[in-house]
């Protein structure tokens, strides 16, 4: 018996249903693994050394998702060591500690040379020297939100740069909140800087499965006219609306 509920199982009827056997249950397959790694873009969730906060709250539901987070940006020189230290940072912090910095430092006046320093970090990748880094790196996130797994407590990851770049340009941005929207088990598989499927809102799943499903009628009707303009021999107008046809599923698989 099919589950009118089930989101899931909508999206693959509706998407599917006109491909014929193992082709259908391939995609269908295919479909399934990729729906349930899902990613949140943080669209401008970024902190530069001189201005900006970065946001703990990951998937908009407007609580922290980040127990015990600070950003702090800073620059300016420091008296250290008996010489002048001037520095350009940004910093993600949780209540674990530190876990992504992009920063330049410069000894400018006594105490022992060193030169330029830049150093980029993000959840325990880092490098460090006298040339500009940038890292990428996957930062655990344990998280809830009612509209994901039935508000269950979640894990994933949190994609970050950090970029180190001049004596004035420090950033560390939040990338993509990566988890399972259909279980609160963390993923596996995530990359730094690669790409999932996005995440769909209740609001939003409902009204792609309206579209695929009003697409998939279409669908079946036209294929209904075009079989009965074939037998009656009106070859034009089967070509027709097979072209239409064409049209429509193009549609359905960019869903």
């Amino acid at each position: 018996m099919k589950s009118e509920f089930s989101p899931i199982a909508l999206l693959q009827e509706s998407r599917f249903k006109w491909m014929a056997g193992s082709t259908a249950a391939a995609v269908a397959a295919s479909s399934t693994a990729i729906a349930e790694t899902v990613q949140i873009t943080q669209t401008g969730n970024s902190i530069n050394a001189n201005s900006g906060i970065l946001n703990p709250d990951l998937t908009g539901d407007g609580t922290a998702d980040i127990p015990g987070f600070t950003s702090s940006p800073g620059s300016g020189p420091i008296v250290t060591g008996g010489g002048t230290l001037y520095f350009n940072s940004a910093r993600a912090t949780s209540s674990a500690g530190p876990f992504a910095v992009a920063a330049f430092s410069n000894r400018v006046n006594g105490g022992p040379a060193f030169g330029s320093t830049y150093l980029a970090s993000a959840a325990g990748n880092s490098s460090a020297g006298p040339n500009p880094k940038t890292i990428r790196g996957l930062h655990p996130v344990v998280f809830s939100d009612t509209r994901i797994n039935g508000g269950a407590i979640s894990n994933g990851f949190l994609d970050i740069h950090s970029a180190a770049l001049s004596p004035t340009s420090n950033t560390v941005t939040f990338v993509r909140l990566v988890f399972d929207d259909e279980s609160p088990t963390a993923p596996s598989g995530i990359t730094a800087g690669g790409t999932n499927k996005k995440w769909l809102t209740p609001g939003e799943r409902a009204a792609l499965i309206s579209q695929i499903s009003k697409l998939s009628r279409k669908i079946k009707k036209l294929k209904a006219k075009a079989k009965k303009a074939k037998r009656a021999g009106n070859f034009s107008k089967a070509k027709k609306l097979n072209k239409k046809i064409k049209k429509l599923k193009k549609q359905l698989s960019a869903l």
